[in-house]
């Protein structure tokens, strides 16, 4: 776990990944699937806590997909972290 802070040229960051490329289910050991999970932990009221591993399997997708649906963040709830996600989460 990094420490998460905000960043004016980012947004809220865990400086694992500092784009907002499209990550879905099913990315494995990848950097933007730390900061994602990171950022869930530490920066939303998502209840339950995240293995920040860079695995994107049922957990995570379930997490993103608990945001979206109870934060308005897309028609839905996908699971996919696109930019209105990225967005929320870099809030």
């Amino acid at each position: 776990m990094h420490s998460c802070t905000y960043r004016s040229t980012v947004g809220y960051t865990c400086d694992y990944y500092y784009g907002t490329a499209t990550i879905s289910e099913g990315s494995t050991n990848t950097d933007a699937v730390r900061e994602i999970q990171d950022i869930i932990n530490q920066h939303t009221d998502y209840p339950s806590w995240l293995s920040v591993d860079g695995s994107f399997g049922p957990d995570t997708l379930a997490a993103v997909k608990w945001i979206q649906s109870r934060h308005d963040i897309t028609a839905g709830a996908d699971g996919i972290v696109g930019s209105h996600t990225w967005n929320y989460l870099r809030r």
